[in-house]
């Protein structure tokens, strides 16, 4: 039972970010993303590598609550906002459980339009 909970999750995060990565794409912003998910911890670590068509200037990236979020790019500054809300319904029961999300503003320190980040933490 725990591994078809698991392989839900996992489909339903996949699902998920492909959907992100589409609604972004049509705003020119593209998404490499690497993903470990280790079923015994319930687990989940990120690698999203963003490119964008052109340097856009400072904007919100949100992450679920329950993910802490690092940059692994120099050329970026990130600073948590203080709101908290719940994820719009895009499909596949995303906010089913009332998942709540985090935003965080990222800063450019100079044009770039590409850099990293890595998120991580338990998928309940």
């Amino acid at each position: 039972m725990r591994n078809i909970f698991l392989s839900i999750v996992f489909f339903t995060t996949i699902f998920s970010a492909c959907a992100q990565t589409q609604t972004d794409e049509q705003n020119g912003v593209f998404h490499s993303i690497t993903a470990k998910l280790n079923p015994e911890t319930s687990t989940i670590e990120v690698t999203d590598s963003i490119t964008m068509n052109e340097s856009t200037g400072d904007f919100v990236f949100s992450l679920n609550a329950n993910l802490q979020i690092i940059s692994l790019s120099e050329n970026v500054k990130m600073k948590p906002l203080k709101e908290k809300s719940k994820a719009k319904d895009v499909g596949m029961d995303r906010d089913a459980d009332g998942a709540s999300i985090k935003k965080y503003m990222i800063y450019f320190k100079d044009k770039s339009n590409q850099f990293v980040l890595q998120y991580k933490g338990v998928i309940n």
